[in-house]
């Protein structure tokens, strides 16, 4: 969602699509995200961070507007820095801009209702320490968002009214213009500017024109070069990278549907209760569940006196057996299927239905279940993508999926159970691997899933 604000004389736009770029040159790697995401009019920005790192950043819009226009958040990096900017646009919306050492956070160009920025603000809290970044919103929005920390008591439109824009932040046609376009607007300008004061001969007019006309014939000759040469080459960067970011939504949406989280603790569970832990001469050492490998579970033996045969015939029709080199010990593979969930649009799935990170921690701390959590995200693509021109993109993923792995650990039964309880409903986490020992009649287990967001 974007607005066009009217600030003093000025027209700013806000709720940009804003990216991080990288590769030797970021105004083609600018250029190749907005033809991708068919937004041709953007921003490049580069900033250099208090560590001395330069990066390069693009902000992209969809809006389709004349004349110039300025990126609000834009300014606002560039006059504050690191900042949370909150402004009530009106009794249901608010913009949120939020900016780190001079750049504008993907995502965080943001115009939503009070519960949208809220959770915004939440999830910001995750990453970022609000102790050095300034706060700048009116006291009334603070506390309509219950916003504890000090704020600067000012709205940020009118920070942007403070300060008189340069040209950096003004948007442009990333495409680039065409000359024609650009003769185009010249002649215009020469032939009725200045209030009528300039005045051409109509040899001066006919001369233009016809100049135009043989630039506008030039033009749509090397376009059509142009597109028979992309169909010689195959398909440009920015559709590849769009192919690949499709080919990146159904392996999450795949995943999802074949790792339903509270089956697997169901199938683990029910195994653990209706298998034998003394069978045919053979004591039952674990059942296990990797993900890996969603279709089965596998249970461990160790021989308490029993023959090869008799394990096999103990286990006929229930799993397949293999032993180990020195056949004191065998280990069974059982079919199980945890069913389809049936997810179909996998990114409304997990921003509706999703649990955050921050919400489970909560959990966990509030039910005095001890747990150890730890990143998980994927900086590098699974596949590299292949035939890109720009070979620095090959293994940067398309689809960003913040991933948090959280392990659990228990003695009991009970524990276990509890477990099953408060994962019910979070419907974002995946099983990556489930152990129940049960050597000496034990029912210790160890839990592994994985909270994926968006």
């Amino acid at each position: 969602m974007e607005q066009i604000l009217e600030v003093g004389s000025h027209r700013y736009i806000i709720g940009l699509e804003w990216n991080p770029l990288s590769g030797a040159d970021p105004l083609l790697a600018a250029r190749t995200l907005a033809k991708a995401r068919k937004s041709p009019l953007g921003l490049l920005r580069t900033v250099t961070d208090n560590d001395g790192h330069v990066i390069h950043q693009v902000g992209l819009a969809q809006k389709k507007v004349k004349g110039v226009i300025l990126a609000g958040a834009a300014h606002i990096a560039s006059q504050a820095g690191s900042a949370v900017a909150i402004s009530r646009l009106d009794e249901q919306l608010y913009w949120l801009c939020i900016t780190d050492n001079g750049r504008v956070l993907p995502g965080y160009d943001k115009i939503g209702t009070q519960g949208e920025i809220s959770k915004a603000i939440s999830d910001l809290e995750e990453d970022f320490d609000f102790a050095y970044m300034k706060l700048i919103m009116l006291q009334d929005v603070a506390d309509a968002l219950r916003i504890r920390h000090a704020v600067a008591d000012e709205n940020p439109l009118d920070l942007l009214a403070e300060q008189q824009p340069t040209d950096a932040i003004k948007l442009k046609n990333l495409a680039g213009l065409s000359n024609t376009t650009m003769l185009g607007a010249a002649i215009v300008i020469l032939l009725v500017g200045g209030g009528g004061y300039w005045k051409y001969t109509e040899e001066i007019r006919q001369r233009a024109l016809e100049e135009q006309l043989a630039l506008e014939a030039f033009e749509a000759e090397s376009r059509e070069k142009a597109r028979l040469a992309a169909l010689n080459q195959g398909p440009t960067d920015e559709e590849l990278l769009a192919k690949a970011r499709d080919e990146e939504v159904i392996w999450l949406r795949d995943g999802f549907n074949t790792h339903s989280l509270i089956n697997a603790l169901k199938h683990v569970f029910v195994m653990s209760s209706r298998m034998d832990t003394q069978l045919a001469g053979w004591t039952l050492d674990s059942i296990i569940f990797n993900g890996d490998a969603p279709q089965e579970l596998r249970t461990t033996w160790k021989r308490n006196g029993g023959t090869l045969g008799s394990l096999k015939k103990g286990l006929e029709g229930k799993g397949s057996v293999s032993f180990s080199n020195d056949f004191t010990q065998a280990s069974a593979s059982h079919m199980i299927n945890l069913g389809n969930r049936g997810i179909e649009d996998i990114e409304s799935f997990i921003t509706r239905r999703g649990l955050r990170q921050h919400q489970l921690v909560d959990l966990f701390i509030a039910e005095n279940f001890p747990f150890s959590i730890s990143s998980a995200t994927n900086q590098t693509r699974n596949q590299p993508i292949q035939g890109l021109k720009d070979k620095t993109l090959e293994s940067v993923p398309q689809l960003i999926v913040k991933k948090w792995n959280f392990t659990l650990e228990g003695q009991d039964k009970d524990g276990y159970m509890k477990l099953m309880t408060l994962l019910q409903n979070v419907e974002n986490m995946t099983p990556d691997s489930i152990e129940i020992v049960r050597t000496n009649d034990d029912f210790v287990w160890k839990f592994s899933g994985t909270l994926q967001d968006l």
